[in-house]
Formats: structure tokens, C-alpha cells, sequence
């Protein structure tokens, strides 16, 4: 079941980016981009742990939060990956340090990422993010809060689109 499992956790990311490669790009590069909103927002982050996004700064269409979260998603899920390819298909080769070492990654990773999901879990449930997360949709409200600047631009670009185009001269 294990290997089932593991097999199943390569593979999503490889066959949504294979379905979705724009909305995968945009979203790594999206996570991967910090400014000076992001640093403000990580020196506020213990008032957003105890409910107080009102106070942080504005953030985009990932906030600061949600990019860390990303970043340490993708790292522990890379070890766990590859200390498990290494213990699946090496493990013959390791020798008993080898073997306890690799193990100590793969299990601390796992760890690791199983914190992450628990503060997944908690942050959805603290800001009432699961219908966003069942539905793809953020209400106009959550988006104020937890992303003021994505919303702002997405008013922006509805505002161009929704203006007559200027008189050109002949």
C-alpha cells in the first residue's frame, strides 16, 4: 500500500502539470516571487497564526503565508521523494549507515510535511477557506482579506475591459 501510495504522490504533480502547465507555472512562479509586502507580512505572522488578517499587509493572489507553505511543501516532498526512491530501489546498496541515514531523511521529511499539512488543515479551518478549496472560487470578502492586491488588480483589469477604447486619429 506504501508503494501504491507513493507511486500515486509522484505522480500527481507530474500529470497536473501535464493538464495545467499555465496554472502550474503561474502558481510556482507566483510562490517564488517575494517583495517587500511579503517581508512585512512574515514580521506580522504571529498575529495571523492567533486570527488577525485584518492587520497584515496586502498580498496578492498567494500571500506570503501560502508561498512559504508552498516552498516547504515542494522541499520536503522532494526528499521524502527521493530518500524513498533511494530506500525502494537502493537499499541493497546503502549498507547499514547509508540505510539509517537515508531512513532519518525520508522520516523527518515526512514529518516535516505532515506538520505542514496540519497547519494547512488548521488555516483553512481559521479563515474559512474550504469552500475556496472545494469550489476553486473565492468570495469578494476573503479576497479583500487575505489577498487585497490580486483583488485590486483583478478590479483594475475588469475596469480596462469595461472602458470604450480611446478615439484614435486619423
Amino acid at each position: 500500500m506504501h508503494r501504491v501510495g507513493a507511486v500515486l504522490y509522484i505522480l500527481w504533480p507530474i500529470v497536473y502539470g501535464l493538464f495545467k502547465p499555465k496554472h502550474l507555472t503561474e502558481v510556482v512562479k507566483d510562490s517564488l516571487t517575494y517583495g517587500r509586502d511579503e517581508w512585512e507580512w512574515f514580521k506580522r505572522m504571529p498575529g495571523y497564526f492567533l486570527g488577525r488578517a485584518s492587520q497584515m499587509p496586502p498580498q496578492g493572489r498567494v500571500n506570503a503565508g501560502q508561498k512559504l507553505h508552498h516552498l516547504g511543501v515542494g522541499v520536503t516532498s522532494f526528499t521524502v521523494v527521493v530518500s524513498g526512491l533511494i530506500l525502494w530501489f537502493g537499499k541493497g546498496q546503502l549498507g547499514a549507515n547509508g540505510l539509517a541515514v537515508t531512513a532519518m531523511v525520508h522520516d523527518v521529511s515526512m514529518l516535516a510535511l505532515t506538520v505542514l499539512f496540519v497547519g494547512h488543515v488548521y488555516f483553512t479551518l481559521l479563515y474559512g477557506a474550504l469552500p475556496a478549496m472545494l469550489n476553486g472560487y473565492v468570495s469578494e470578502d476573503y479576497a479583500r482579506l487575505e489577498h487585497s492586491k490580486w483583488l485590486e488588480s483583478l478590479h483594475n483589469s475588469e475596469a480596462k475591459a469595461e472602458s470604450p477604447a480611446p478615439a484614435q486619429k486619423k
